[in-house]
């Protein structure tokens, strides 16, 4: 099953950066070295874009709704599954992070946002690209048939963004 970590919980607990910015390797090894032995999954906690204070109910959350008063009320859950991370590191140049990908799954990078802003589908270019300002997750790469070598990534804008939150990307 796939599997999405509840990046908010980061944010709200971590100590690896805010909506404001951080490091991935940072994150990674938060994960593996919190209090929590791991993190939860996104059912725990939604990615929610806003800086909140560490506290149970923003580690794991559920919430019934009230007709009474009509509002929800929301409660920290106790027991919920926690998926760590056992190693971590960096890694660099294509074949090296297509074997990692291959091996051991999405790797975490940074990225010009600003050349996939409006992407909406094929392979996008990365022509115009400025330094780095925005972490995505390359998930695979490929080869479309007209020889064009592309990455696939997956982007924390959601799922109205590009292909259902993801996107090929020019390698």
């Amino acid at each position: 099953a796939d599997i999405i970590p509840a990046v908010q919980v980061m944010i709200n607990c971590g100590t690896a950066g805010s909506c404001n910015g951080g490091d991935s390797n940072a994150a990674n090894a938060w994960v593996a070295k919190n209090d929590y032995g791991g993190i939860p999954d996104v059912t725990c906690q939604q990615y929610e874009a806003v800086n909140n204070d560490c506290k149970p109910e923003n580690v794991c959350r559920n919430c019934n709704y009230t007709m009474v008063k009509r509002q929800d009320t929301c409660f920290a859950v106790d027991k919920y599954p926690k998926f760590p991370v056992s190693e971590f590191g960096s890694v660099r140049g294509d074949d090296d992070i297509m074997a990692e990908i291959y091996t051991r799954g999405p790797v975490s990078c940074y990225i010009d946002a600003g050349p996939i802003e409006d992407y909406t589908g094929g392979v996008a270019s990365y022509a115009g690209a400025h330094g780095t300002n925005h972490a995505i997750q390359l998930a695979g790469f490929g080869v479309e048939e007209d020889g064009t070598k592309y990455w696939i990534l997956r982007n924390s804008w959601g799922g109205y963004w590009g292909d259902n939150g993801w996107a090929k990307i020019k390698r």
